[in-house]
């Protein structure tokens, strides 16, 4: 058993979210149990991120190239014909924009 001081419209409206998602308060304090004891740290409401520059570990980004190389498919050129880019670019956008009207 486990009790806690909460405000009330906090605990209220999260009441309510999980009655929607079909799930309970005991299932959310059990798995903020759990979680707590894998990671041995309190959830942040936002996660600090330090500036600067990021950098994909070799790892990750020998997985990235080999997801990209998966996914993606050899195109002759002759495909898009002699438009640039740019044309490209604008003819696809006025396609989706005519889609709006």
């Amino acid at each position: 058993m486990v009790s806690a001081r909460i405000p009330t419209e906090l605990r209220d409206s999260v009441h309510l979210r999980l009655r929607e998602m079909g799930s309970s308060p005991s299932e959310l304090i059990n798995l903020a149990y759990l979680t707590f004891l894998e990671s041995g740290k309190l959830p942040s409401v936002q996660a600090h991120i330090t500036p600067g520059t990021r950098k994909l570990s070799p790892e990750k980004s020998k997985a990235l190239k080999q997801t990209i190389m998966e996914t993606s498919l050899a195109v002759p050129e002759s495909f898009f014909g002699d438009l640039s880019d740019d044309q490209l670019l604008s003819q696809a956008l006025e396609a989706e924009y005519e889609t709006l009207a």
